[in-house]
């Protein structure tokens, strides 16, 4: 059996979310959703995120993005729900789960946004595959990165704007990056493995090139 949950999100309950734009409109972020699936997938399992071995996600497909505005849009219904993952026409997984999330208008209309496969890690510890060589590295001036990501339209507030050190390819032939952040587990709404701030740091990692 699925379960599935009903909340409002509301721009004016977490604020943060009104940092993360797409040029004036606010977008409700990719590491948002990665979150709630964490956090799903914890309570179907009756743990807590303190108590949980890691989470793992695979085949994340956003679906439509999750616009909202402070005055026009401040708040929007949505439900997130877990299924158990089919792996034939009568059998489900025993460790697989499909995560889901989709919202309803105020005309009674559902729109999905995002859905994943998640489980429980297998571990509590994950291997590190990527080793970057430093000093074929340069640093850049975060300030710099942040201004180009505006002209382009990606409006991140001080929230938002967490990168403290960006680091790229020296000689510009290989296509890495690196970045510190600090790292966010919660706010006064709720407590994450990471928070999803600190998630979309690492997203926005992958902006520069």
């Amino acid at each position: 059996a699925g379960v599935t949950w009903r909340n409002v999100l509301s721009l004016h309950e977490a604020e943060w979310l009104t940092h993360h734009c797409l040029g004036e409109w606010v977008m409700f972020p990719a590491a948002g959703y990665i979150a709630m699936a964490v956090e799903a997938m914890c309570q179907v399992a009756g743990l807590q995120l303190e108590n949980s071995p890691g989470v793992e996600l695979r085949d994340l497909k956003f679906v439509k993005a999750l616009d909202m505005d402070i005055e026009k849009k401040p708040s929007v219904e949505i439900f997130p729900e877990m299924r158990p993952m089919a792996i034939s026409s009568v059998t489900n997984s025993d460790t697989w789960w499909k995560f889901s999330v989709v919202s309803i208008d105020g005309n009674s209309r559902a729109t999905l946004h995002m859905n994943a496969a998640v489980r429980l890690a297998d571990s509590p510890r994950i291997s590190r595959n990527i080793r970057l060589d430093r000093s074929k590295m340069q640093q850049d001036a975060v300030r710099v990165w942040y201004d180009r990501f505006l002209q382009v339209g990606l409006n991140w507030g001080p929230r938002f704007a967490v990168l403290e050190e960006i680091f790229r390819d020296r000689a510009r032939t290989a296509p890495i990056a690196a970045s510190t952040t600090h790292l966010q587990r919660g706010d006064k709404f709720g407590h994450y493995i990471a928070h999803p701030i600190s998630v979309d740091a690492m997203l926005q990692t992958s902006f520069i090139v």
